[in-house]
């Protein structure tokens, strides 16, 4: 991809005002990101320190910023590239002051890293093990850390049992213990720098004047966190540019809100609308494929994505009823692929991983086995999608949207080769996705 299409060439014009753009896989949603922000920089005459660039990831954000420099030569040192975390971060340490004395901590808090906070939580934990019923550390935090609600069953028997309750005893524990000790955690940055700015209209004033135009990336992430915080620093006549893909938004469970995305309008009356549909990476017979899936979601974006690369791709389905078939099938297909090709095994969880890595130690130089998850924004020539079956994905505690959102992400990593390894049930059926993707058996 060299010249900008049609569409990305409108996405990146300059203008003020709410502009979404929605996009697809493949369709260089950061690239024209980048151009936008050059774009109105020249059109404005903005700035670098005029500019709030903010990402999910410290990874997207070096590589913004990489990409800003190398883009137009432009000094953007002053712009602020980074994650919604480190803004947060930034807003409490330039209002200290303040910040200390709506908390009362008497010094700038430490920042736990996830190995202290474990260690914390473990041992506010073993001060009264009991209050939880007899289950175990590692499922109250699992508890305690979902963003997404329990089936509805789920919840009630948990409600019933007294369980949520004890938690959020817990969870006040841990908040005291934090305040007491000057220590704060990543959502406390988020949590307390809403709060500064809600509470002090000179600050909120402060930043409004100072980040003229906000560029937001991977927008189907926005949690209800960022969202309150973006709507503290953009204010009145925010100039405010967004790009995501709601198909893309695998998140929910730290508290990511697709409906911020999918209900633009609602959020952001008289906002400006774009897509870009146009697929660079992956031929035709991919991208039906991954399109036909994501049909099954009722709520979502109304785009169809086109491959710009049209048909030359190979898409297998194979059966494997035990790791050793599975493993067997994997070897062939890599054995079959040239030593030039990038190759990622995907799975739904770390234990498929773990199990696929011991199975596999004689894999290839080019063979990558991660989660899905952990593959979002990456693309290979091959991928395989490994032990598909209904025990597994979907998900039995997860909303079923939020699953396909899942496979639809592993569908689109691949370029040119796709593999999709299932199990049948008992009686010979095939998993639920396995058929939402078209395929009958045959």
């Amino acid at each position: 991809m060299t010249e900008f299409n049609q569409q990305q060439q409108g996405a990146s014009r300059p203008a003020r005002g709410i502009h979404l753009v929605i996009a697809g896989p493949g369709t260089g949603k950061t690239r024209t990101m980048i151009e936008r922000i050059n774009n109105t920089v020249k059109e404005y005459a903005v700035q670098p320190e005029n500019l709030l660039i903010l990402t999910f990831s410290r990874k997207a954000a070096e590589e913004i910023r990489e990409r800003l420099a190398a883009s137009s030569g432009k000094d953007y040192n002053t712009a602020f590239a980074g994650t919604f975390h480190s803004f947060c971060l930034r807003i409490l340490k330039e209002n200290s002051g303040l910040y200390l004395s709506n908390t009362g901590m008497k010094s700038f808090p430490d920042i736990i890293d996830s190995k202290l906070e474990e260690s914390i939580r473990q041992q506010l934990f073993m001060q009264e093990p009991g209050r939880f019923m007899g289950i175990p550390y590692d499922a109250i935090i699992k508890i305690m850390n979902r963003r997404s609600p329990f089936p509805a069953p789920t919840a009630a028997r948990l409600s019933k049992s007294g369980l949520f309750t004890q938690i959020e005893k817990f969870r006040e524990q841990y908040r005291q213990y934090k305040l007491q000790h000057a220590l704060i955690d990543y959502d406390d940055m988020m949590l307390h720098a809403a709060e500064l700015l809600a509470g002090n209209t000179a600050v909120r004033e402060e930043l409004n004047a100072k980040y003229r135009f906000i560029f937001i990336d991977e927008f189907q992430d926005t949690s209800h966190e960022d969202f309150n915080l973006l709507t503290h620093v953009a204010g009145k006549d925010a100039n405010i540019f967004m790009v995501g893909d709601d198909y893309q938004a695998i998140y929910r469970f730290r508290g990511a809100r697709v409906e911020y995305l999918v209900n633009a309008a609602k959020f952001f009356p008289g906002a400006n609308i774009h897509k870009l549909t146009i697929n660079y990476r992956s031929h035709s017979e991919i991208v039906e494929l991954s399109n036909r899936f994501i049909r099954h979601n009722s709520f979502r974006s109304k785009k169809k994505i086109i491959s710009a690369k049209g048909k030359g791709a190979t898409v297998m389905f194979h059966r494997a009823e035990s790791l050793a078939c599975e493993t067997d099938t994997i070897a062939q297909i890599i054995a079959a692929a040239d030593t030039n090709v990038t190759c990622a095994i995907l799975c739904r969880n770390n234990y498929q991983v773990e199990k696929l890595q011991r199975s596999l130690s004689p894999g290839s130089m080019n063979l990558i086995c991660m989660t899905i998850h952990a593959s979002k924004g990456l693309e290979f020539d091959c991928v395989i999608i490994a032990g598909v079956n209904d025990a597994i994905i979907p998900d039995r505690d997860t909303d079923i949207e939020d699953e396909r959102r899942l496979f639809y992400v592993a569908l689109t990593r691949a370029r040119s080769r796709l593999h999709i390894i299932y199990e049948t049930d008992d009686k010979g059926a095939l998993p639920r996705f396995i058929s939402e993707c078209g395929y009958s058996g045959r």
